[in-house]
């Protein structure tokens, strides 16, 4: 407590813990732990069916917690290109395929921590209405949780049922 006491009030701030050495023989050993960061993100999009195209587009918030990041994983559905992929802390973003499954690496322009608002496009042409169809759906890579909606619509002319649906309900 003395110590405390004596360094400056914005050094003291700092301070978890305080001792006192008896001898030059006494000695204090911590352990260190790297504090790992919670990633949860929230997706709210819409993806429409049309003759010539599939398009996604969709507003993907990635919540960092407890420690920063300069990148974060994305697995984007197969066959769709990225037509978008922006934010203010976006520097560029680089694509892999790991385990058959496409991931991108979003890099940031400096350590994040906190909110990150990532605006997503993504579009697949076809030469006719595929008579299934999964709704694409992106996933940020070690997210505790992930949360959101999405608001399917079809051209004209175009009947869309729900054949299957697993973890989702209806609005």
């Amino acid at each position: 407590a003395e110590l405390v006491a004596l360094l400056a009030p914005e050094d003291a701030r700092g301070v978890r813990f305080a001792y006192r050495f008896e001898n030059l023989t006494d000695q204090i050993v911590a352990v260190v732990h790297k504090v790992h960061p919670e990633l949860r993100s929230t997706e709210d999009a819409s993806f429409a069916v049309a003759d010539e195209r599939l398009v996604y587009n969709g507003t993907f918030v990635v919540n960092i917690a407890k420690s920063g990041l300069f990148s974060v994983n994305l697995i984007i559905p197969e066959g769709f290109d990225i037509d978008t992929l922006s934010a203010a802390e976006v520097s560029h973003w680089d694509e892999l395929t790991v385990d058959n499954k496409r991931v991108i690496t979003v890099h940031f322009t400096r350590k994040v921590l906190g909110q990150v608002s990532l605006q997503i496009a993504l579009s697949r042409p076809i030469s006719e209405l595929p008579r299934q169809l999964n709704v694409p759906r992106i996933e940020c890579v070690d997210a505790l949780k992930h949360t959101g909606r999405v608001v399917i619509s079809v051209d004209r002319g175009v009947r869309l049922t729900v054949a299957n649906r697993s973890g989702v309900s209806e609005l």
